[in-house]
């Protein structure tokens, strides 16, 4: 009866924790996107009230200020963005960038649009 009743247990436990893997990989690349929009916000704050310009380069190894002042490290990886975005004072600048980043092997892709009037959005892909 005891077997029985695992067996049960393992065919209705199993299939749920399967998928849990990329479940876990998409939440990650959701927090990475977090934090480039976080990053992002914050630098257009500083937009608002300074004046000063911002920018996403179009690689990871870029000059590339979203990305690096949104502190990312470890296992994450941005790999590129294929659009340089920047948003500059005194000239309105609305623009979207395609941005690719790894978790695992995993690769995922978001869309962040740059607005200098509403601030950074993000869309996710995934």
């Amino acid at each position: 009866m005891v077997i029985v009743i695992l067996g049960i247990l393992a065919a209705i436990a199993v299939p749920r924790f399967i998928d849990l893997r990329s479940d876990a990989e998409k939440a990650t690349a959701k927090g990475v996107a977090g934090a480039i929009v976080s990053s992002a916000s914050m630098l257009h704050a500083q937009y608002v009230l300074k004046s000063s310009d911002y920018s996403l380069g179009t690689t990871a190894g870029a000059a590339n200020q979203i990305v690096a002042n949104a502190n990312i490290s470890g296992g994450p990886q941005v790999l590129s963005a294929n659009t340089a975005l920047s948003v500059v004072a005194g000239g309105a600048t609305n623009s979207s960038s395609l941005i690719t980043l790894t978790v695992g092997s995993n690769p995922y892709t978001l869309i962040l649009t740059l607005n200098d009037t509403l601030g950074p959005k993000v869309t996710y892909n995934f």
